[in-house]
């Protein structure tokens, strides 16, 4: 089993893994050969959710899981490798979960060579999918694109939105936890019922994943984030707790908006940190984690609505899945989140503000 990968409960998926990793190696390894600049492909650090979901996906169905399953899960997480490798590049991101990233280690024309080797290798991966399934990938990689770029037109831009936040989170993370379980309930038979609550609760999850890393980034220590932390801030990219923040009228939000205008043109650790501190007393962050809280708690009954929970070891793994976000953020000893310890409980008279809705179909 994978590091942080005690969520799984069910051992046939588990199993399953296995043999996606075998295939990721092949893509990684043509020819016999694995190269440094792929060793980000097969690290054992990744945490391999996306093909995990498509799995458990499939789990809700009365299909037996074949090759052509197996291939997918390994086209889905070539697919997320590929975009890490070209993300890499526009943060000029010197960590990815712990280790040097490609872009670091081999310079951003091997990370953007490496990075569409691994896009173009996806195809072959989904070819013995149905048509309507291989169109829906399609609109799942525009939407992911399209939601990174949006994410860099707004770099630095205080005036933006949480509406607009949110449907960058949607395209560029999101998006692509949907899928997973589009393509799993698909190929296992899974009821159509059945199967649009999955890909709610696969959306769902995945803007949950993002506002937790989001957090996390802002909050988390080197360790527990796995790369620089308050990258997002140095960068300007502005975060749902940052938005909320700056949503208050106050003196403390104007002060904010001074610290984020002086980090674009010289990012000290000073003014890093400062931001981060009045970030925490607007109640940027406690509302953050309340958002978190809301979205959770509705992923989750979106399993509850499954009928006669159709395969209870997936719904389990799933279940624990959800809430080890809700522990990793809100945990009060800190023990999953370098965060944890500094997040403000709220007061009995803070308003901590209504969870945006998700406005998922």
């Amino acid at each position: 089993m994978r590091r942080d990968q005690g969520w799984l409960v069910d051992p046939v998926v588990r199993r399953q893994l296995a043999a996606v990793e075998r295939q990721l190696r092949e893509v990684g390894c043509r020819g016999g050969r694995c190269p440094g600049f792929h060793r980000q492909l097969l690290s054992p650090r990744s945490k391999r959710l996306r093909p995990a979901l498509l799995l458990l996906a499939a789990r809700f169905g009365n299909d037996t899981p074949h090759s052509v399953t197996i291939a997918a899960a390994a086209g889905l997480e070539t697919l997320h490798e590929a975009t890490l490798y070209h993300d890499d590049i526009v943060d000029e991101a010197t960590l990815r979960r712990g280790q040097p990233s490609v872009h670091a280690g081999f310079g951003p024309v091997v990370a953007a060579l490496a990075g569409s080797e691994l896009l173009y290798g996806t195809p072959e991966l989904f070819a013995d999918l149905p048509v309507r399934l291989r169109r829906s990938i399609g609109r799942a990689i525009d939407a992911l694109c399209r939601g990174q770029l949006r994410e860099i037109e707004t770099l630095g831009d205080v005036t933006i939105g949480v509406r607009q936040r949110l449907r960058i989170m949607r395209d560029k993370t999101a998006t692509l936890f949907g899928l997973a379980m589009r393509i799993g309930a698909a190929l296992g038979g899974v009821d159509e019922g059945i199967a649009v609550r999955l890909v709610r609760f696969g959306m769902r999850f995945g803007l949950c994943f993002q506002l937790a890393d989001d957090l996390l980034d802002l909050q988390g220590t080197h360790e527990a984030v796995g790369r620089v932390p308050h990258a997002d801030l140095r960068d300007g990219v502005y975060t749902l707790p940052v938005l909320y923040a700056l949503e208050e009228s106050s003196p403390v939000a104007d002060l904010l908006r001074s610290y984020l205008l002086q980090l674009q043109g010289d990012a000290k650790t000073s003014l890093v940190e400062g931001a981060v501190a009045l970030v925490r007393q607007a109640g940027g962050t406690a509302r953050g984690v309340e958002t978190l809280r809301s979205w959770i708690a509705s992923a989750e009954a979106d399993l509850e609505q499954i009928p006669g929970c159709t395969h209870r070891a997936a719904a389990r793994s799933l279940r624990r899945l959800i809430r080890g976000l809700s522990y990793g953020a809100a945990n009060t000893n800190g023990e999953r989140a370098g965060f944890a310890n500094t997040l403000p409980a709220s007061t009995p008279g803070q308003q901590a503000g209504k969870a945006p809705a998700l406005g998922l179909v």
